[in-house]
């Protein structure tokens, strides 16, 4: 009960003009929606719609996000596809031996990368 009267005294003694964010998982997000419309809360109406607000900015947030994290990732594999063919290209034109490590080490890309594309080298 102590704990509870502690709680209660920083609500009725808090500073109410600072923003204060917290981070919770999508169950406990649930049970507080569930929990302020089952009690009688100053202002209910407006906290549920703050909340969901909120979430539905998070959401386009994160999938603006996501967009542009696939965008740089693809930039990223086109490049790197780029190297290796420009590598394999050079060692053919050189008689040099293709294989996996010394297109790795020439085209300055890890050898599990080389591995991944290595459907470049039969073509």
């Amino acid at each position: 009960m102590e704990a509870i009267d502690k709680l209660i005294n920083e609500v009725d003694t808090a500073d109410y003009s600072n923003n204060v964010r917290i981070s919770i998982n999508q169950r406990n997000y649930l049970e507080l929606l569930k929990l302020i419309k089952e009690n009688d809360f100053y202002n209910k109406e407006e906290l549920i719609q703050e909340i969901g607000d909120k979430k539905n900015l998070i959401k386009r947030h994160n999938a603006n996000k996501m967009g542009a994290m696939q965008n740089a990732n693809d930039i990223r594999i086109e490049r790197t596809k780029k190297h290796i063919k420009e590598t394999i290209e050079y060692m053919r034109r050189n008689n040099k031996t293709i294989n996996q490590s010394t297109v790795a080490k020439t085209s300055e890309c890890s050898v599990n990368t080389v591995r991944k594309y290595k459907y470049m080298f039969e073509e």
